[in-house]
């Protein structure tokens, strides 16, 4: 009864194993897909300031038309006072237009910030792909020989079932699914 114990510790030793390794795998993908959503924000914010960028451009453009539409009408101008006003709308465009291309050029500089960033965690998100792949394999594969290892165990079980009294392991049986403990303690000589 003392090695079928023996065996039956082994067997529930391995099954707790095996029970480890499905978590091993879930924290290997959740930390694959914290990268994922990483990089997936980065993308967005990307987006969203070259979308930005897009619209100050176009504003840059617009405050250009207009300012043709005032120089145009500096030529048809007849009093002093349309011609200071035509000026001052000039000068606000001008301040407009500058205002706006700093704007740009600081988008630009966070355009690229952000793309060498999602450069960077693409890097990182391939490597930890491989990686993942790698380490998932591994754990299948100690899986794969913890259950073997559980097949044979069970065989020598069976074996050793054999030689035991039958009413002495029905005992053996009904305590052991009670308690979940050592029902047999080794005697030292």
């Amino acid at each position: 009864l003392y090695d079928l114990q023996q065996i039956d510790a082994e067997i529930l030793t391995r099954h707790k194993k095996l029970k480890l390794i499905p978590d091993g795998i879930r924290k290997l993908k959740e930390d694959f897909r914290v990268h994922e959503q990483k990089l997936n924000a980065l993308k967005d914010q990307l987006s969203q300031a070259e979308k930005e960028q897009r619209s100050q451009s176009a504003e840059i453009e617009a405050l250009g038309e207009q300012r043709k539409k005032y120089q145009t009408q500096l030529t048809a101008v007849k009093t002093n006072d349309e011609m200071k006003a035509l000026y001052k709308q000039l000068e606000f465009i001008d301040q407009q237009e500058e205002e706006i291309e700093d704007k740009v050029l600081e988008l630009m500089l966070i355009i690229d910030d952000l793309g060498g960033e999602a450069k960077k965690e693409h890097e990182i998100l391939a490597a930890k792909n491989v990686d993942h792949k790698a380490e998932e394999a591994e754990l299948q594969k100690i899986a794969q020989g913890i259950k073997a290892d559980i097949s044979e165990i069970q065989e020598k079980r069976q074996n050793l079932i054999q030689k035991v009294n039958p009413d002495l392991l029905k005992q053996y049986q009904d305590r052991a699914t009670a308690q979940h403990t050592n029902l047999v303690t080794p005697v030292v000589d």
